[in-house]
């Protein structure tokens, strides 16, 4: 019986037995699917990656516990039981009796017997035939129960609709809520290429990358800039960014190595000094994303020459007018000093002495900073080195800003020296100067100072010169080497200055320390209150050092030694009143903001001081007559032409009847309508004519000594016009009066030629034909075409308070227009220009 059951049966029961597993699994997996389907609703809808960090955190926390705690009931899955199954198909197929599990029944061995064996097949037999209806049992969804609510519907729709329409993929939202720091922006393709000249060019950086640029570099062949700009290059966020260098035929530069990093992927950072025409290409791979032709403009080094040779002043100073030029800008000025060959005792020196000295030392200041032409007038006290005296080459250099220098021409001159005015001064010099021209011969020399101070008396005024003196001649006689006898140099041209200047030297000295006291704080831009403080205290060391000067003065008058200069080499008569005005205008100008004028009028202050004198001052004090003189014979001339014109105007013979309304007419001069006579028209022209003689006889009575016979000769043409103009002789009256004027223009022009000649006063040097001092005007009240560079401080050294405040104006409207909108480059450029005094 058990052969005869069909193999199907046990196929059957292994089919249920999987149902029945996949309905278990179904059913454990209920919990995930929703879990699952509600995080990715919530993730790929951006939700989660919106929120912030921590509630970020703590919602994902809790999605991923929910679906764990999901995942038990997998981990509870048996494999269903073989009875179980044949169970599950038994109810299915609605059979009774449990067919299928009564198959394998076999009947007791106890029993068996004939009847019992019958019983027994006739029940399989049918069984056998309850077999035929048994059928699977499908599996069974268990949502219903899992879930009666149905939540599952809509989380499901919103995960798909998420996955549809979210932002991005879910990948990217994926990785958006997991980031917890702020993600990267992407990093889009940008290039920067600039241009930056040299600063000493004074041009502006070029953005390269500019459309504007970038049209003119289209419509051009290339840009020129200045030789050595930097060219610099940034891309970022190319993917193989690369910088070619090409020359003119479009081959590599193989010796051109810019300078190239490239500090993260994506990103090229490049540098490039231009020396010579290039063409900078830069590429992304094989992409072309700029290219920039570049041309050089050279750099032409500077060039300078002196405008006249150098000469000494008055007090041996020597002075040097140069002219330097550049391109861009002059940097420095700088003069080198080296001995000739060539002196006045022929070639080469008896003695090497001379060689132990350093060359001086020359400072070149310039007014403006890198100006592209600057002429300037430089003055060095040279008078105390040891090779004053002598012929030396002086070579001046310029440099511009890129180092580049220009010499030139070697210009040969004796250095200029002091001239000593006291004997003994003059003895210690002389000894110093073979000093330094033959060493060797320190024991004599210290002798001889020695014996110059055996009778000091009358030559020396003050005893610490005596020490001085016999102290440097001790260390002379017993020097051990050369610095000695530098020390022993230097000593004796100090004592020298001392004697020679006497009192004067304690005043100077003071004077120049307020000087360079007052200079430093011009250039550091001290406050108003320090340049008054420094200017008050200046103003009283001037005035100690003008009462010394007098005092000296006197007294090299009494020991017959006060020296005047030559005629044709006077300098300019500065009085005490003269040297005020400057110290106030100085501090005008320091208060104003002008520190550059403050600076200028100060060294030029300075080189007079030190062109000063004693004597000068009393000498303009003693002029103060002749140009009196000189100004009231001006002013003479002036009225007796505006005399000449008013007697032109009135009616000549034949027009008596006329005669009362003209002479009125004519009274309206500078003397008015005073003392006309009644019934005589030209009476009022007569009484200034007398007035003018009168004037003029009183200026020649003045006991001002000899003076030019015209002035006589005009007083008589003077009185003949008078005569005249009573008899109401017009004709005759002006050919006086033009007689009268051309004596006294003559004679003022003698009497100016004669001050000269004496070296006196500030008379015009280019008086002519009457011109005297006549300050700016001419007799006729008009501007003169010239005038003499000495007119004083009040005329020409110094601007006055209108040109000043005038200048001030002009330069804050240059600034305010430098700063407005919409200029051209070519408007802004002029203005900048103006501001940098270039024109």
């Amino acid at each position: 019986m058990t052969d005869a059951r069909p193999t199907r049966l046990s196929r059957k029961v292994a089919l249920q037995q999987i149902a029945m597993l996949w309905e278990r699994v179904w059913a454990a997996l209920n919990g995930p699917i929703l879990s699952a389907g509600l995080a990715v609703a919530v993730v790929a809808s951006g939700l989660l990656a919106s929120l912030p960090v921590i509630p970020r955190l703590v919602l994902a926390g809790l999605l991923g516990a929910g679906f764990l705690f999901s995942l038990r009931g997998l981990f509870r899955l048996v494999w269903p039981r073989r009875l179980e199954a044949m169970r599950r198909m038994e109810r299915a197929s609605a059979v009774g009796h449990r067919p299928l599990s009564a198959a394998s029944d076999t009947l007791a061995p106890e029993i068996l017997d004939p009847l019992s064996d019958a019983v027994w097949e006739e029940h399989q037999r049918r069984q056998l035939l309850a077999l035929d209806k048994i059928r699977l049992s499908p599996p069974r969804s268990t949502w219903a129960k899992f879930d009666p609510m149905a939540l599952r519907v809509p989380v499901l729709l919103l995960a798909a609709v998420a996955l549809i329409l979210g932002p991005g993929s879910l990948t990217s939202n994926i990785r958006d809520a997991a980031q917890v720091a702020p993600a990267a922006a992407p990093v889009p393709l940008t290039l920067d290429a600039w241009l930056k000249p040299p600063g000493y060019t004074g041009k502006p950086p070029l953005l390269l990358s500019a459309p504007s640029m970038q049209e003119r570099l289209a419509s051009a062949d290339g840009l020129a800039v200045p030789d050595q700009s930097l060219f610099t290059l940034r891309v970022s966020g190319a993917k193989e960014p690369k910088l070619q260098l090409l020359d003119s035929t479009g081959k590599p530069l193989a010796d051109a190595t810019p300078r190239i990093s490239a500090p993260a992927a994506g990103v090229l950072a490049a540098e490039y000094k231009l020396t010579r025409p290039v063409t900078i290409v830069v590429r992304d791979g094989d992409k072309e994303l700029a290219q920039y032709p570049l041309a050089v403009i050279p750099d032409a080094p500077p060039t300078i020459a002196l405008t006249k040779p150098p000469e000494p002043d008055l007090g041996g100073t020597l002075v040097t007018e140069w002219l330097a030029k550049d391109d861009y800008g002059v940097a420095s000025v700088a003069g080198t000093i080296e001995l000739a060959d060539e002196q006045d005792g022929g070639i080469g020196f008896e003695s090497n002495g001379v060689f132990l000295f350093d060359p001086p030392q020359l400072k070149f200041t310039l007014r403006r900073p890198n100006a592209r032409e600057e002429q300037g007038k430089t003055t060095h006290d040279l008078a105390s080195h040891p090779w004053a005296g002598l012929r030396v080459n002086l070579t001046l250099t310029a440099k511009d800003g890129a180092g580049q220098e220009g010499q030139s021409p070697v210009v040969s001159f004796k250095l200029p020296e002091r001239q000593f005015v006291k004997p003994m001064a003059q003895a210690i010099i002389e000894q110093r100067k073979q000093l330094i021209m033959y060493p060797e011969k320190v024991q004599e020399i210290g002798e001889a100072l020695d014996t110059l101070m055996l009778y000091p008396d009358g030559l020396i005024e003050r005893s610490g010169d005596v020490l001085a003196v016999s102290m440097l001649a001790s260390r002379l006689r017993n020097a051990s080497g050369y610095d000695d006898v530098k020390y022993v140099v230097q000593g004796l041209w100090d004592v020298a200055v001392a004697i020679d200047e006497g009192s004067l030297q304690d005043a100077k000295s003071e004077l120049q320390a307020l000087k360079k006291e007052l200079e430093k704080a011009l250039q550091d831009g001290a406050p108003k209150e320090r340049i008054t403080e420094l200017m008050n205290k200046m103003r009283d060391a001037m005035d100690r050092y003008m009462e010394a000067m007098r005092k000296e003065a006197e007294r090299r008058m009494r020991d017959g030694t006060l020296q005047r200069p030559p005629p044709g080499q006077q300098g300019r008569s500065m009085t005490q009143q003269d040297l005020q005005k400057m110290l106030d205008a100085l501090e005008n100008m320091a208060k104003n903001g002008s520190r550059e004028m403050a600076e200028q009028l100060l060294n030029q202050l300075d080189r007079m001081l030190q062109n000063m004198q004693p004597g000068m001052s009393d000498q303009a004090q003693g002029d103060d007559g002749m140009n009196e003189m000189m100004d009231q014979l001006n002013d003479m001339m002036k009225k007796q032409q505006g005399l000449m014109d008013d007697t032109m105007r009135q009616p000549g013979e034949g027009q008596e009847g006329d005669q009362g309304q003209m002479g009125q007419q004519g009274e309206q001069g500078e003397e008015g309508n005073r003392g006309r006579q009644p019934g005589n028209g030209m009476g009022g022209l007569a009484d200034r004519q007398q007035s003018l003689q009168q004037m003029l006889d009183g200026l020649m009575g003045k006991g001002l000594g000899q003076l030019p016979g015209e002035l006589g000769d005009a007083g008589r043409s003077m009185k003949n016009a008078e005569d005249a103009l009573r008899n109401n002789d017009r004709d005759g009256a002006l050919r006086e009066q033009g007689e009268a004027l051309d004596k006294l223009r003559k004679g003022a022009g003698k009497l100016a030629q004669q001050m000269r000649e004496n070296g006196q006063g500030q008379a015009e040097s280019d008086a002519r034909d009457g011109e005297g001092r006549g300050g700016r005007d001419d007799p006729l009240g008009r501007p003169r075409a010239t005038r003499n560079p000495d007119d004083g401080p009040d005329q020409d050294i110094l601007p006055n308070e209108q040109a000043m405040k005038r200048a001030r104006e002009i330069l804050e409207t240059l600034r305010a227009k430098s700063n407005e909108q919409g200029l051209t480059d070519s408007e802004r450029g002029y203005i900048e220009r103006l501001l940098r005094g270039l024109y």
